[in-house]
């Protein structure tokens, strides 16, 4: 929009339409709920706007009302410094269906603005996954997060501590030659936890590490060698890599032969 609140899109081909203006699914500042044509929160009760070949359609205009905002400090659990760069997502209890996110500034700052009165979830997490993930207040899932309430024209503070992440890291190599290898997916797995899988990929020279793991016993391997730690065959003869949220875990070596070289025969 212009400094009037006018707009114009272009080029729209002949069809029809939802329109939108802050889209729920939005990274962003924007002081006002967001709704869909006409005067509808969800798409489900929104009105297509058809355009014909060559038609203007005008008219199809947006009342916003300004939402409810939560804003907050992250720190690290240790020390207590502000943690920058953490993605803060909001997801909407009830109603359901807005999902707002920003990150914190240099000092561990946030606010979301925007939000629809009612109550959300809060996330924090680092792509770096220096930190563990958490979502509020001081839990570690969803489904467990102390919902947040927001008013509209008011801000709710929600303040998070990050515990610092455990984390594994090695090196993986072909065994024939020693070298490195590259982007071959690692795999870690948190055992008796089924959806405490994460991973990465190897950087240029074969190391890797994997951050944001909590206290607990894991398995690493790499799928297309067909290796886990310790030179097993399988993740469940793997042996265990023990990990304390905080501390570094070394010198977790895998070494095999890449998929692509381990035959020399002639196909024919």
């Amino acid at each position: 929009t212009d400094a009037s609140g006018n707009y114009r899109i272009s080029g729209v081909a002949p069809d029809s339409f939802l329109v939108f203006v802050n889209g729920f699914f939005q990274f962003g500042s924007s002081e006002y709920v967001g709704e869909y044509y006409n005067n509808s929160l969800s798409s489900l009760g929104a009105t297509y706007v058809k355009v014909a070949e060559g038609q203007n359609v005008t008219g199809i205009n947006f009342s916003l009302a300004r939402g409810g905002s939560i804003s907050g400090r992250v720190t690290a659990d240790a020390g207590g410094a502000g943690i920058e760069d953490v993605e803060v997502t909001a997801s909407g209890i009830a109603p359901v269906g807005q999902i707002i996110s920003t990150s914190t500034d240099a000092s561990g700052n946030y606010t979301l603005t925007g939000l629809i009165p009612g109550s959300f979830t809060l996330k924090f997490e680092t792509s770096d996954g220096a930190y563990l993930t958490e979502y509020y207040n001081n839990k570690t899932a969803q489904g467990a997060a102390d919902p947040v309430a927001v008013t509209a024209g008011n801000t709710t503070t929600a303040n998070a501590a990050l515990a610092a992440s455990g984390r594994i890291t090695g090196r993986v190599t072909n065994s024939g030659t020693g070298a490195g290898i590259d982007d071959i997916f690692v795999s870690v797995t948190k055992v008796g936890d089924p959806f405490g899988g994460t991973g990465t990929f190897t950087e240029s020279d074969g190391t890797y590490s994997v951050g944001g793991l909590g206290t607990g016993a894991y398995k690493v391997g790499v799928p297309e060698l067909n290796k886990w730690y310790n030179n097993k065959e399988s993740e469940e003869l793997a042996d265990v890599v023990n990990v304390t949220v905080g501390v570094t875990v070394p010198n977790i070596n895998i070494s095999g032969v890449p998929f692509a070289g381990g035959c020399t025969a002639d196909p024919g």
